[in-house]
């Protein structure tokens, strides 16, 4: 007797040319998690993070998207760079970036996860096109 398993409905990870099924990551390609963290301390005076904050926890589809654990680290490689060089130019840290600052560097992440999302992968012939690390901040 053969053993049968339907792998149709098991999640795959998003990363073009990646076969990893099963154990996944949710991944918000803004880093939206980043913002409640950062922002905490305007809880109690702003009601656009108290909505914020909800609309994160339920993990709309639009989003987030599912990853193997190796790409959704290296996403987020990607992402501390880009981070990284919007602290430095705008000389604030992250708690004290404005909604306005926020949100253009959310679209910056999430562009960054568009476009890095559709380069192949292929274990045993590396893509050779590279994105830089950072975007337009």
């Amino acid at each position: 007797m053969k053993l049968r398993i339907n792998l149709t409905n098991v999640p795959r990870c998003s990363k073009a040319g990646c076969t990893h099924r099963a154990l996944m990551h949710r991944h918000h390609t803004s880093h939206q998690w980043m913002w409640v963290r950062a922002f905490a301390i305007r809880r109690s005076k702003e009601k656009k993070y108290r909505s914020f904050v909800k609309a994160y926890g339920r993990f709309n589809q639009k989003d987030i998207v599912l990853l193997c654990p190796g790409h959704h680290g290296e996403i987020h490689e990607l992402y501390d760079d880009i981070i990284t060089r919007a602290i430095y130019s705008h000389h604030v840290p992250l708690e004290c970036f404005s909604w306005r600052q926020a949100n253009r560097l959310m679209s910056s992440l999430r562009s960054r996860y568009l476009k890095w999302k559709d380069i192949e992968t292929n274990i045993s012939n590396p893509p050779t096109e590279r994105l830089e690390p950072w975007g337009d901040i």
